[in-house]
């Protein structure tokens, strides 16, 4: 059976007895699970205000909003089963661009271009089947093969691991004489002064004793797994009523009742393997269509356990014992690991779970593939952490799959970010997943670039070295030659081949009976052969036009660069100004080619849900982008450019009495903090601490600190209220665009002033008219001001709110990617993971 009571488990697992699991605990965890229905959330689930942004991602698409009912994942009462829920998304997602994707290719061209317009429509019913199909192969997949290991290197591996545990734990010693303990650092006991006896663990043996008894050979217990040969499919069954007999039985499977139906699987032949996948696939979507009543199975109460169970069974349970409790145990011990699937008390999945759904093996270690080439991905904080995950990824493939689909892992909860398959990019008209193919290989051909870089640098090196030692060898040989019967060396020859009558240079060097010219010192074989040949003198020497190297005068080849001797002094300075053109021309290639790969600009349109409420359902548009500073010129030039008077926010104070002092600027001076909307999720609003100066500086718009004046005079009119300091708006009247979620008001006054006792002091009841801590009315003091993200002062904005309530999406994005992307939210529709 592959569910055993918890005491068996506990026994299994050498885990020994645990207070996180009563039977009370228990049923707690099976009621959750089997209470989760796979039932897509719908748009009426959604914040109404989210509906307008959602319109905004599909403005290019040409479509409404409810072309998006289709991507939108499972509703998800209470957490607990998010892991299997948002891994079961993904996989459908995928499943969806393969679905969308082949039926472009059946019903239209073969150009991309053409997809957007491409309006395929989906069962969603038949996509679920695929999914479950899709994990329960991948499970199989992942134990085709045998697994063998051995039982006792692996237990001596954990004694060995838990007595250094023990030793390190250990704080004090007793002393074999006086029986007084002592701490752990003592070399000697405290009381009686005397050393503590020292253990002998091993016996010297003359290494020449023939007599010794040879070392006893080390034991082995040999454990075998079988390969998957069959696909289980659990159905049926309900839940068992809580009773005093089942609490003993700690709900033994036997109560559920279900029924388990096996499809043969057989992965052994190499040779058709994809067409065996493809095969087993479509039989195990057969009989999830026709062999039972699937609404019933796998949609509505009950679904989510069977099909953990049906993973499990296909995948083997002792197989699953062994990734959880014992494979890779030298890599990650226990005390960093996860030994379950569902962790108790409450019910969460584990990243094994999710390992299991995803990559079909539940083991802590986790090798990733190649980028782009696995159909979805995963993206976690800390995938290198088992301290904090329980398991360890190698590599970074799962965050580059071939579809922009993952399921992201947040502390403790799952979600999925994607992009739809007839999405149409917003800054150049692109489909969505060419957009993303060109990021992802920019991305992952930058560590390549770099390696080919080095690897051009070193060779050129190595070439440079090379001709600087031929041209020095070059110029010793020639120097050899000069005062070859003054130092009466000979330089080393080279052997000639015997069947070729070799030719000797006066130089000393044997050349083969085909060169023409001497490898020693570069003579010319007509000129070296010569009866009393003529050997160079130091005036007779030429100037290589390309590399300047002096060469002898018989020398037809340049010993520097090996460009060919120029006949005429004409055609030298005719060689000269080609070698100078070509020089610049391949500069100016290098320098094009150098400023077309920094200018770059890739960005990809993304959606995250989450089921989970009180933030979900949710589903909240984001775009990453890559822009370097070569590329991006606009944003560049709109920073720096320099902020007028006119273009700020301004009002009339008519509490000043100097005439030329009446227009005020407002003027931001610090972020005090970010609060929620009252009227709608996942909205926020910031406060800030605000003046008004007479005086006006023009300043750059990234250093600005001014409010800039709203476009539309229309928008204008119905928030103009909220941007007075010296009144509170009125809140009576229901505004849709903005509202004021404070139930105070700050004293702009107290806040800002150089007293810190009435700092904080200052805040203040609304229907107070005079601050509390100073006493200064709110026309005199000021009140703060609690503005929309986009309202904020540019500099308070980019140096603040985006460093210290950056998206948690963001940053995420921005850790896996390794800070190669930017990320950029919407403030009315903010992603929650």
């Amino acid at each position: 059976s592959c569910v055993a009571t918890i005491e068996e488990q506990q026994d299994t697992f050498d885990i020994g007895p645990t207070q996180s699991c009563t039977p009370d605990k228990f049923y707690d965890i099976l009621q959750l699970w089997w209470r989760q229905p796979l039932k897509l959330a719908s748009l009426d689930q959604l914040p109404p205000n989210h509906l307008d942004v959602l319109q905004q991602y599909l403005s290019r698409d040409s479509e409404d909003v409810g072309a998006l009912s289709k991507y939108i994942g499972f509703y998800q009462p209470k957490n607990g089963t998010c892991g299997l829920v948002a891994a079961l998304h993904c996989i459908y997602l995928s499943c969806l661009w393969d679905e969308c994707i082949q039926a472009y290719l059946q019903h239209a061209s073969n150009d991309m271009d053409d997809m957007p317009k491409f309006k395929p429509q989906f069962d969603s019913q038949a996509l679920l089947r695929t999914s479950i199909a899709q994990a329960l192969l991948t499970c199989a997949k992942s134990a085709s093969k045998p697994l063998q290991y051995d039982a006792l290197q692996i237990e001596r591996k954990k004694t060995s691991t838990s007595a250094s545990a023990n030793c390190s734990a250990k704080t004090t010693w007793q002393c074999v004489h006086c029986k007084a303990e002592n701490a752990a650092e003592n070399v000697f006991c405290s009381e009686c002064f005397k050393e503590p006896e020292q253990q002998t663990t091993t016996t010297n043996v003359d290494a020449m004793d023939i007599d010794a008894a040879p070392p006893p050979p080390i034991a082995t217990e040999l454990h075998s797994i079988a390969e998957c040969k069959h696909i289980f499919i659990v159905t049926d069954g309900q839940l068992p009523l809580q009773t005093k007999d089942n609490d003993l039985l700690f709900y033994n499977e036997s109560l559920f009742g279900f029924n388990v139906h096996a499809i043969a699987y057989n992965n052994n032949d190499s040779n058709n393997q994809q067409e065996s996948e493809s095969d087993t696939l479509q039989r195990i979507e057969q009989f999830l269509a026709t062999n039972l009543d699937f609404n019933a199975n796998f949609i509505d109460d009950g679904c989510c356990v069977r099909i953990l169970l049906s993973l499990i069974l296909t995948h083997g349970a002792q197989r699953c014992e062994f990734e959880l409790v014992t494979d890779e145990y030298e890599q990650i011990v226990r005390q960093f690991r996860d030994e379950s699937l569902v962790l108790g008390p409450y019910g969460f999945c584990s990243q094994n779970l999710v390992n299991l759904m995803l990559f079909g093996d539940c083991r802590p270690i986790i090798s990733a593939p190649p980028a782009l080439s696995y159909p979805y991905g995963f993206l976690g904080h800390d995938v290198i952490n088992p301290g904090a995950t329980g398991f360890y990824q190698m590599g970074y493939g799962y965050e580059y799959p071939h579809y922009p689909v993952w399921v992201v892992l947040s502390g403790t909860h799952y979600t999925t970010l994607f992009a739809t398959p007839t999405h149409v990019q917003q800054h150049n008209g692109q489909h969505v997943l060419d957009s993303y193919h060109a990021m992802i290989k920019w991305m992952t051909d930058d560590d390549k670039k770099q390696q080919q870089n080095n690897n051009n640098n070193n060779n050129n090196v190595s070439k440079s070295d090379g001709d600087t030692a031929n041209a020095a060898a070059a110029q010793s040989s020639s120097n050899t030659a000069d005062s070859q019967q003054q130092q009466q060396k000979q330089p080393l020859a080279l052997p000639a081949p015997a069947s070729v009558q070799a030719w000797k240079c006066p130089c000393g060097f044997s050349n083969a009976a085909d060169h023409v010219i001497c490898a020693g010192c570069f003579l010319d074989k007509s000129v070296a052969t010569e009866s009393t040949p003529q050997l160079p003198s130091a005036a007779a020497k030429w100037k290589c036009a390309f590399c300047a190297f002096e060469n002898e005068a018989t020398h037809v080849f340049c010993s520097g660069c090996f460009m060919e001797k120029p006949s005429t002094d004409v055609e030298s300075n005719r060689a000269t100004e080609h070698h100078k053109q070509q020089q610049q021309q391949q500069q100016q290639v290098d320098i094009d080619a150098k400023q077309e790969e920094e200018k770059v600009h890739f960005e990809v349109d993304l959606l995250c849900f989450n089921g989970l409420p009180p933030s979900g359902p949710l589903l909240a548009p984001l775009s990453i982008h890559i822009i370097t500073e070569e590329q991006d010129d606009a944003g560049k030039q709109h920073r720096d450019r320099v902020i007028k008077a006119s273009e700020v926010l301004s009002m009339i104070d008519n509490d000043e009495s100097d005439p030329q002092k009446k227009l005020k600027y407002i003027k931001g001076h610090a972020l005090v903090q970010r609060m929620e909307s009252q009227q709608r999720k996942n909205v926020y609003y910031y406060e800030i601490a605000i003046s008004l100066e007479s005086h006006f500086e023009d300043i750059q718009n990234w250093k600005s600190p001014y409010f800039m004046k709203f476009k539309n005079d229309e928008e204008w009119k119905n928030v103009k209220e909220f941007f007075d300091p010296k009144i509170l708006p009125n809140l009576s009247k229901k505004n849709t665009r903005y509202e004021y979620p404070s139930i105070k008001w700050r004293c702009c006054s107290c806040y800002l002033g150089d007293d810190m006792n009435k700092k904080y002091a200052g805040y203040n009841e609304l229907e107070n008219a005079l601050c509390k801590a100073c006493g200064k009315p709110m026309y005199e003091a000021l009140r703060t001001l609690i503005v929309a993200y986009e309202h904020v002062p540019f500099y308070i904005r980019e140096s603040k709110i985006d460093k210290v309530y950056q998206n948690p999406l963001i940053k995420l994005l921005q850790k896996r990617f390794r800070n190669l992307v930017q990320g950029k939210v919407d403030n009315d529709c903010l992603p929650v993971i």
